[in-house]
């Protein structure tokens, strides 16, 4: 049986820290086999018959620790790359007008000091592409050499045969038993070499100058890796059946796009800035590339950059009209908090039976998630909509095909994960019960994710973070510190395993985020000080974390609050006010103009914010601020009065404090006018 209605809205001096942690499913891109291993030993002869020039990685040169300004992720000389320069993140907060000055730190000094305590500052370096060649064997090149020079410089062929009705020309050369030669439209397009015994892989790409390079894998319908291509050079190594380690032909292909997207694919370092590099890459080669722009949708959504992913997965979508595509476009809506577009690109989705259950399903968590964040904040719509996903990613997850496993079993965790904030942010009852079991089973299905398909350990992260989201929901109800300390740990785990500084200021992001969520429930549990370590660590690691991210409403709003959190732990205990309006200066720099659509609902809890700052400038006698603060706090909340966000009980507040404020002024008239307001609204 539901509770009766939960009314959240009872004013306090220091205003709300309250609901706004959207649940964000992230899609990993890589689903195919993570590691491989390429050992041998030394053979001769290879190196005479096949050239191929030397290729430096921009991104091996650069990586080094004392590296120059920073510069955006770009692949060149791939044209739609972005140029701009990330800001190097500030370390002084607007101080207020405070009148007499005070023997206290500078801000510039806190801040730096926060930033030693609480967070590394890490600037990302470009990974360029510069030289991609196409390899050669007896300067016969795929791609450009015709069939007259083949005849020229090889003669005529031993043998001919077809494949995929096209002619294969067939020749011994030198100590190569059999090279092949596929034509087409009296073109070489592929050169087979089949080599006389199996040779380790590691000897052939070092013979060739290639093994600097990272290969993608190639698999077959069954998903076995078969072979390996180095997309800078259109070589690939096909193995002998059974060992991933000795190849038995080497082909060479022209350069195409589809290694640089499988490779980025595959990329099991999660390093944004290779994958962008090769995905870009891959659209110089081919601008249609469609899974390229998808992907590279993906992983913008994921860093934040919103505004482009939206754009790319919508070029993805209206290319092939392909559901995977337009599912992505979907969950890049409400990343935009698109709400109702999201809702109706999935919702096609969801309804379509022929389409595969795991597509459908993380349909239902597009369509959940979207009804839980929205402007109506539907949490019985919400939990219907995951507890389906639910149910569809269950027919999978004993799948015997790894990767379908892998997908589903991840599904249900991040289903249970928005089950638990559905409890936690609805109206329920038994919440402090419910939700940890919601979570408990998440944890237990992420255990066989990781251990059955090697799953991506980054999920952990999720499961924290949720965790940590629900005990700032649920009013101080659960203990954050276990949560914070797991999270903490696992995130520096991850910081020490991946090279890429992108990577690291994603999660620096999901860290503050948590800090946040901690912070609050700490401070529901009474435990202040506490509260403001978490919330100052927080505010740091959102400016480094947040460098590259896209200056959003809701970015703007989530750090805004937790400025303001900080101001108010030194405002309410200590009173210490100077303090205090040093965050709420950041805090209202920070503060979009109108709220995201997602805290639509919270412009009441926003003017008791506003009235609250402007307690804490009265008292350092900043009064013009004081009253601008608590007026516009004022308006707000009667507009939530009007929409039936807070009762009119709730102005008093807001009233009494206008009109002390007016009367020590000496406006009289004024404040008679809201000393009667606030008798109004008793």
């Amino acid at each position: 049986m539901r509770s009766p209605i939960w009314e959240p809205f009872s004013l306090k001096f220091q205003g709300f820290e309250e609901n706004s942690m959207l649940l964000r499913v992230c899609q990993h891109v890589s689903t195919g086999p993570r590691t491989m291993s390429l050992v041998g030993y030394l053979s001769v002869g290879l190196s005479l018959f096949l050239s191929g020039p030397h290729l430096v990685w921009a991104w091996q040169q650069e990586v080094k620790s004392d590296l120059a300004p920073p510069i955006a992720v770009t692949a060149v000389p791939l044209g739609t790359a972005p140029t701009e320069t990330p800001p190097t993140p500030t370390s002084t907060r607007p101080s207020a007008n405070a009148g007499p000055v005070v023997d206290v730190e500078s801000t510039a000094q806190e801040q730096t000091q926060a930033t030693l305590r609480h967070g590394l500052q890490i600037e990302p370096v470009a990974v360029t592409i510069t030289d991609v060649r196409v390899s050669t064997f007896q300067d016969i090149a795929p791609g450009t050499t015709s069939t007259d020079e083949l005849s020229t410089r090889l003669g005529q062929p031993q043998a001919t045969t077809t494949r995929n009705n096209k002619p294969v020309q067939i020749f011994q050369v030198g100590p190569f038993p059999r090279v092949e030669f596929l034509l087409d439209q009296e073109m070489v397009v592929e050169i087979a070499i089949h080599l006389s015994a199996p040779t380790p892989a590691k000897v052939i790409s070092q013979q060739l100058d290639i093994a600097r390079f990272i290969p993608a894998a190639q698999f077959d319908a069954a998903g076995e890796i078969v072979g390996t291509i180095y997309p800078e050079r259109g070589v690939r190594f096909e193995f002998v059946n059974g060992n991933i380690d000795q190849v038995e032909r080497i082909v060479l292909q022209p350069i195409e796009a589809t290694p640089f997207v499988a490779r980025a694919e595959q990329n099991d370092t999660y390093d944004y800035r290779l994958q962008l590099a090769d995905l870009r890459y891959a659209q110089r080669l081919e601008p249609d590339n469609t899974k390229a722009i998808w992907l590279e949708s993906i992983l913008l959504q994921q860093m934040g950059k919103y505004g482009q992913s939206l754009a790319l997965s919508q070029q993805a979508f209206e290319i092939t009209k392909d559901p995977e595509f337009s599912l992505t476009y979907a969950e890049s809506l409400l990343a935009n908090e698109e709400y109702q577009q999201a809702s109706d690109k999935a919702g096609v989705i969801a309804a379509n039976q022929n389409l595969p259950p795991l597509l459908r399903a993380r349909a239902e968590i597009v369509l959940g998630n979207a009804a839980a964040s929205g402007p109506l904040r539907n949490f019985e719509r919400a939990i219907e909509h995951h507890l389906m996903a639910i149910r569809l990613a269950s027919q999978l997850e004993a799948s015997p095909e790894i990767s379908l496993r892998r997908a589903a079993l991840r599904i249900l965790v991040q289903a249970h994960l928005a089950c638990a904030l559905d409890v936690a942010r609805g109206n329920w009852q038994r919440k402090s019960d419910v939700v940890p079991k919601w979570l408990a089973s998440a944890r237990e299905i992420s255990v066989r994710y990781l251990q059955e398909t090697n799953g991506s350990p980054l999920i952990e992260l999720q499961i924290h973070d949720t965790a940590l989201a629900v005990a700032a929901e649920l009013d101080g109800l659960l203990d954050p510190t276990t949560s914070l300390q797991q999270m903490s740990g696992r995130c520096q785990t991850v910081m020490n395993q991946f090279d890429d500084a992108l990577h690291k200021q994603q999660i620096q992001w999901q860290l503050a985020a948590a800090l946040f969520n901690a912070a609050r429930a700490a401070r529901s549990r009474g435990d202040l000080a506490q509260a403001r370590e978490w919330g100052e660590r927080a505010t740091v690691l959102f400016q480094l974390g947040g460098a590259h991210r896209d200056p959003t409403p809701a970015r703007q709003y989530l750090q805004a609050r937790a400025h303001f959190l900080v101001g108010t732990l030194y405002a309410i205990p200590e009173n210490k006010h100077l303090q205090a309006t040093r965050w709420y200066e950041q805090a209202v720099q920070q503060f979009p103009e109108t709220l995201p659509p997602s805290a639509s609902h919270e412009i009441g809890i926003h003017g008791e914010r506003l009235v609250s700052m402007g307690i804490s400038f009265w008292a350092i006698g900043d009064s013009q601020r004081a009253v601008a603060l608590t007026q516009t706090g004022m308006e707000q909340m009667e507009q939530a009065v009007q929409t039936g966000f807070l009762p009119p009980a709730a102005m008093a507040v807001a009233y009494r404090n206008l009109a002390a404020m007016h009367r020590e002024l000496g406006n009289a008239d004024t404040a008679a006018t809201f000393t009667g307001k606030a008798e109004q609204a008793r």
